[in-house]
């Protein structure tokens, strides 16, 4: 749904002025990390992950462990990508207001919206840091077997 009304935005605006502005450049740009995202869905949901409870009586073969190895990892990179989507839609009101300021020519507007683009980057690493320093040691976000407990899945 959140693909196709940016496509609808940006054929709407292309056939209207014949040309994009940045915040539609920037909402093209979201489009590749949500494909990824929908892409990585299939074999997460086919193979399973790590978040699982694996009870003793259920003998996982290795390969049904190395599918759900993998499958985890596509959940960790799943969550980078939907920050990325997230922050790079945040980009796009952050730039339509910029063109909407730029035609005022006031400095104050200029001054708090370079502020608000500093504090975009900054929350962006912080909750990048969070991401990736949820679960230690970093490889148990990817094992199956012992359970990694509940802060690694």
């Amino acid at each position: 749904m959140c693909a196709m009304i940016i496509v609808l935005r940006l054929i709407g605006r292309y056939i209207r002025v014949e040309t994009l502005f940045g915040e539609d450049k920037v909402a093209a740009l979201a489009l590749i990390p949500l494909f990824l995202r929908i892409a990585f869905v299939h074999p997460i949901l086919l193979y399973g992950t790590n978040n699982v409870l694996i009870d003793d009586t259920l003998a996982l073969t290795p390969t049904d462990i190395d599918y759900r190895s993998i499958a985890s990892r596509l959940v960790f990179v799943s969550c980078i990508l939907y920050l990325a989507i997230l922050w790079l839609l945040k980009i796009v009101t952050l730039e339509f207001f910029d063109r909407l300021v730029a035609s005022s020519g006031r400095n104050r507007h200029t001054l708090l919206l370079r502020f608000t683009r500093v504090s975009l980057a900054l929350t962006f690493l912080a909750v990048l840091v969070a991401d990736l320093a949820e679960c230690q040691p970093f490889p148990y976000y990817f094992q199956v077997l012992p359970d990694p407990g509940g802060r690694c899945r």
